[in-house]
């Protein structure tokens, strides 16, 4: 299955945990908006949410996952690839 970054907009603001919004292609399927982000663990990939209220407390609901694991690295891979490459 062919994965190709399509765009990826580094962000340039040095405080800020999300480092680059990118569309991703997976085959046939296009995965706009997802996030590149820092945390203490290192970077991680986010895809678009939706924010919900629930007895007072926020969650956030990807609109879409990646379920299989290994393919959820390769992507990750390849997006942290791009970004490095990009900045």
């Amino acid at each position: 299955m062919e994965i190709v970054v399509e765009k990826i907009i580094p962000v340039r603001k040095q405080d800020s945990k999300v480092k680059a919004f990118c569309s991703v292609r997976i085959g046939e399927i296009m995965i706009n908006d997802i996030r590149l982000m820092e945390s203490k663990n290192g970077m991680f990939i986010a895809f678009p949410s939706k924010t919900i209220q629930f007895r007072g407390q926020t969650s956030y609901v990807p609109y879409c996952e990646i379920v299989d694991k290994k393919l959820l690295k390769e992507v990750h891979h390849i997006v942290y690839t791009a970004y490095t490459e990009k900045i």
